[in-house]
């Protein structure tokens, strides 16, 4: 632990309090800049007909689009979602008729996601409508203050990712 981490004679720091993190600009912004990006597309889904589609269930149906007929496991793994986020977002896919939920042939136990002929329908539009937000998102920014955030946003992925990581290894 380094010292940093510890209080006056080795004891752990307490964590902060929850208005310490939401003050802190890094975490707000990060906060804030992920809330825009769903509502706006939120909006732009609504305004194509697809107010009954969660956000998040839009994106799954672009790489079901990509890559049919998959496991839940695969779909989680190339969509970067944990099971636990992924399952009501399969819901609504398939309470809409956009996907259907099917056994594997050689595994019953397996489930696969296949999109349906209504959802292979919404691939255009759906792609139209996140070109457009990125679009709208990086209007009047330089291309070199882009490239400056993208890699700094990249490099504190890579500082997080890498710390899970160096905890998960064998000692």
């Amino acid at each position: 632990m380094d010292d940093l981490d510890t209080g006056p004679c080795g004891t752990p720091k307490p964590a902060p309090p929850q208005w310490m993190l939401q003050a802190d600009p890094m975490f707000r912004l990060f906060r804030a800049v992920q809330h825009a990006f769903r509502k706006r597309a939120h909006t732009l889904m609504q305004n194509q007909g697809m107010e009954n589609l969660l956000t998040g269930a839009g994106i799954l149906l672009l790489h079901l689009a990509e890559e049919d007929d998959i496991t839940l496991t695969s779909l989680a793994h190339k969509s970067e979602l944990e099971n636990s986020t992924l399952t009501p977002l399969i819901d609504d896919l398939e309470r809409n008729g956009l996907v259907q939920r099917v056994r594997d042939t050689r595994d019953r136990r397996m489930i696969r996601i296949r999109i349906t002929q209504q959802g292979r329908s919404l691939e255009t539009p759906m792609r139209a409508i996140w070109h457009q937000l990125h679009n709208e998102a990086v209007q009047n920014i330089p291309q070199a203050a882009l490239e400056t955030t993208l890699e700094t946003m990249q490099r504190i992925a890579d500082n997080l990712n890498n710390l899970d990581e160096l905890t998960h290894e064998e000692p």
